[in-house]
């Protein structure tokens, strides 16, 4: 199950999530690099996929934007999962056209330096990019996602603790004075007072 990670600045999740996202933000430039690149090439279907890829990954870094264009903060965990997935898929599709159609470019030095080879050498860039923006933006995703649910549980269990507490000492209160409060209404301290003057009376009386 993929957990919805809510609206917050990057800057509030772990340490090791803030190195990792170093990483990714190298991987976001690449694959800006090689959309370009491929642009260029001719290759418009394969630039408008890193395009996109790379729409998702700036999106990540949105707080940086906002901070240097004076923007409310809206937060970038969101666009962590949407990247990682879109990266996966997108780099899937390059290593495919990599195989079927550039295998003629990595076999010889010659060839590779040929202006027919460039536009591969820029898929290969985007795969090697995407494919490590997907893994690493999936981990932080999984480690957040996993923060969140560790602090739901506690919370939780500070609301039983809480209620095992009152229960307990509902229990107390019903042992020392015989007025049990299971129905929600504190005794009164006529109600609690009154058997004990009605003893003393009957003692005082010879009774």
């Amino acid at each position: 199950m993929v957990v919805v990670l809510p609206s917050q600045p990057i800057s509030r999740l772990s340490e090791d999530a803030q190195h990792k996202l170093k990483y990714v933000r190298i991987c976001t430039l690449g694959i800006w690099v090689c959309a370009l690149g491929r642009w260029a090439d001719g290759n418009t279907l394969g630039a408008a996929n890193d395009l996109f890829s790379g729409a998702f990954g700036t999106c990540i870094f949105q707080d940086d934007l906002s901070t240097v264009f004076n923007l409310p903060q809206s937060g970038g965990a969101q666009c962590l999962f949407p990247f990682a997935l879109l990266s996966a898929i997108n780099a899937i599709f390059d290593i495919m056209s990599l195989v079927l159609v550039c295998p003629e470019c990595f076999k010889s030095y010659v060839i590779a330096f040929m202006p027919e080879c460039s536009g591969c050498f820029f898929t290969l860039g985007a795969a090697v990019f995407q494919t490590s923006g997907s893994v690493l933006s999936w981990q932080i995703h999984r480690s957040a996602s996993r923060d969140i649910a560790y602090g739901d549980i506690r919370a939780a269990g500070g609301r039983l603790a809480h209620a095992d507490f009152a229960e307990e000492g509902e229990a107390l209160i019903e042992r020392r004075t015989g007025i049990g409060l299971s129905a929600g209404t504190a005794a009164s301290a006529r109600e609690i007072a009154t058997p004990h003057f009605a003893s003393a009376g009957r003692w005082a009386a010879g009774e």
